[in-house]
């Protein structure tokens, strides 16, 4: 109810990260608050407050406002309509127009309709920092040579001592994680 108010009243949206590259929806969700980084994602986006500044429409629209919206921007901004417009204004005042602006408008309101309908108006608000990589699978023989590794440092332990001992222990660690591709 908070993140409502924030963003009917005040106006609110998490456009911009912090410093650290942050934005609201990440700050909740490493605080353990799933649902509000989600709640934030799909309606305080800045991306979907530009899509819908992009048809004409308030955050709140449903979806069929945001069809009769696109509907008529449709007709005023298709580039066969928009073409059309232009030539007999172009014959009248004697200009020459190539149509570019139709084109890039019908271009950003078509994406504008697309990602308030299709994929929801939800924001990609992500630090790429913190986006957990998914592991690649363990290639075949893995555990065998993990279990290599691991009789070669019970036998170093004995022969090696301080920061050499610390290295290679990394450096199997990493070999173990990684295998032949580390």
């Amino acid at each position: 109810a908070l993140c409502a108010w924030l963003r009917d009243e005040c106006g609110l949206l998490d456009a911009l990260p912090d410093n650290a590259g942050n934005y609201a929806a990440d700050l909740a969700e490493q605080a353990g608050h799933v649902e509000v980084a989600a709640w934030l994602r799909a309606h305080c986006s800045g991306s979907k407050a530009l899509s819908c500044a992009v048809l004409g429409v308030p955050l709140e629209a449903d979806a069929t406002a945001l069809r009769a919206a696109y509907l008529q921007k449709v007709r005023e901004t298709h580039p066969d309509s928009a073409r059309r417009q232009r030539k007999v204004a172009a014959h009248e005042n004697g200009d020459g127009d190539d149509g570019g602006d139709a084109v890039r408008d019908f271009s950003a309101l078509h994406q504008a309709y697309r990602h308030l309908t299709v994929e929801g108006g939800a924001g990609h608000q992500r630090n790429p920092k913190h986006v957990v990589q998914l592991m690649l699978p363990a290639p075949e023989g893995f555990e065998l040579q993990q279990r290599r590794a691991e009789e070669q440092e019970q036998q170093l332990q004995g022969e090696e001592e301080g920061d050499l001992q610390s290295f290679k222990a990394r450096l199997l660690a990493v070999i173990a994680d990684f295998g032949d591709k580390g």
